[in-house]
């Protein structure tokens, strides 16, 4: 057995086994091995069984418990014990550079001074996602000259909108070449308003320069990728950058319950409330709400997809709403607790339906991850 001689991987994994299993010392003995042997997938589980601990010993928080133990001096202290080295493991990760540690340090920050600590920690360890939120704590404050090393390094990591912001920059302070070549860059990119934008700043800039004839090529690409069609949904996740073309529901949640929701309601009628719990979720992008968040009742608008992304399994599930009934049958009887075994790596991974074979297909992080809305 490779946990037994002593693969922390295999640790991490047999802990995550027996933690879901609501057999927590079980896990606790494997993760902190893999802890204490310095592994931060390690800590982070250590971390999250303990947080159990703290709660009762119970995967799934049992409110009822709860409330029967609230009040119980030993119960009490105990909880704090395990609450507080919950929060010196996630510390030790975040340190050690694991992102989603990291990611839960920045949540966790109590002042400003060390939310942006961790945000540059992510930043630098190369989390796309909180290199974002670091752009935009910097953009937020006009910090530009300290946001632009990070504003390149995204560009070139093929983010269409800031290869856009990028040229716009350099347009700004005069630099002609560059910002031609980063325009050209973001016109070519997937993400397809920042490639109409730029197509036009790009024609816009040659017409200036006397280059007519490229002027007008440039007017008439970005005449036609405003025309291309959306892509089927399979695609969806193989080119996250169309995200921001589509209606999109963003749900952050635990995926396995999110699955038992959408079963409960296939069995209901013949998987049209399974949809239509789909079609209702709440919009992602900010065109669709009014000023207090809710839905503008001038552009009431259903979700095309929904994104469900689990932080804590690393699990993000895309759907449609118009899955058909053959996916969510698939879905339903799919095992997540052998997906860790099945991931393509350790990091994340991303459950898309495959119409042509009939089938749930894992992607892992050879993918380019989803974004955050900026």
């Amino acid at each position: 057995m490779a946990a037994e001689d002593g693969d922390p991987h295999a640790m991490v994994l047999l802990a995550e086994h027996f933690h879901r299993s609501d057999q927590a010392e079980r896990a606790e003995t494997w993760a902190r091995a893999a802890a204490e042997m310095g592994d931060p997938s390690g800590m982070v589980r250590l971390s999250r069984i303990c947080t159990t601990m703290a709660h009762g010993g119970r995967y799934y928080i049992d409110l009822k418990q709860q409330e029967e133990l609230r009040g119980d001096p030993d119960f009490e202290r105990q909880s704090k014990r395990w609450s507080d080295e919950a929060a010196r493991w996630i510390v030790k990760a975040a340190e050690a550079g694991h992102s989603s540690a990291v990611s839960s340090m920045v949540s966790l920050s109590k002042s400003a001074e060390e939310r942006e600590r961790w945000l540059r920690l992510g930043a630098a360890i190369g989390d796309r996602h909180i290199r974002d939120e670091l752009l935009s704590l910097l953009r937020e404050q006009r910090r530009f000259e300290e946001a632009e090393p990070w504003q390149r390094a995204a560009a070139e990591d093929g983010e269409g909108s800031e290869q856009l912001r990028l040229a716009q920059r350099l347009l700004e302070q005069g630099h002609l070449d560059e910002a031609e070549h980063w325009f050209r860059t973001a016109a070519g990119n997937a993400q397809k308003w920042a490639s109409i934008q730029a197509a036009q700043e790009l024609a816009r800039l040659l017409r200036d320069q006397g280059r007519e004839d490229e002027a007008d090529h440039w007017r008439r690409r970005a005449t036609e990728i405003q025309n291309r069609p959306i892509p089927p949904f399979d695609n969806i996740a193989s080119a996250p950058a169309w995200e921001a073309t589509v209606i999109t529901a963003l749900v952050t949640t635990t995926v396995l319950p999110f699955i038992q929701t959408l079963v409960s309601k296939t069995a209901e009628d013949a998987y049209a409330q399974a949809r239509q719990l789909i079609r209702r979720l709440p919009l992602r992008h900010r065109e669709t709400r009014n000023a207090s968040g809710a839905a503008s009742p001038s552009r009431q608008a259903e979700a095309q997809y929904v994104i469900v992304d689990d932080s804590d399994a690393d699990i993000t599930l895309y759907l449609s709403s118009d899955v058909s009934d053959e996916a969510l049958r698939a879905l339903a009887a799919f095992d997540l607790s052998e997906l860790t075994a099945r991931r393509p790596d350790a990091g994340r991974v991303r459950l898309v339906w495959h119409q042509p074979s009939g089938t749930w297909r894992i992607r892992g992080e050879t993918d380019q991850p989803p974004r955050r809305p900026v």
